[in-house]
């Protein structure tokens, strides 16, 4: 494979794992929605937030997506900046 279908296929990737986290956002928004009903109907701190870590350590990596994504698409935003197209 040559160095530009792997720079495509990386995009590609990339691309595919941001709506991934863009869905399990959704998700785990209904995740805390619930988790408050539960703490409203007396459940344990530490039961209804037993998620919190994966949650942090996800989003974590959702972050270097992003940054990642930001950074492959670098001379499109600084086109933006640069030349007013926005």
């Amino acid at each position: 494979m040559s160095a530009k279908q792997n720079k495509k296929w990386l995009k590609g990737l990339t691309d595919l794992v941001m709506i991934a986290g863009l869905i399990s956002c959704a998700v785990s928004t209904r995740v805390f929605e619930e988790s408050k009903n539960a703490l409203r109907n007396g459940a344990s701190i530490s039961d209804a937030f037993s998620w919190g870590t994966l949650h942090c350590v996800f989003s974590l990596i959702f972050m270097g997506v992003i940054i990642l994504h930001l950074w492959q698409h670098r001379e499109f935003v600084r086109c933006l900046f640069t030349k007013n197209l926005y």
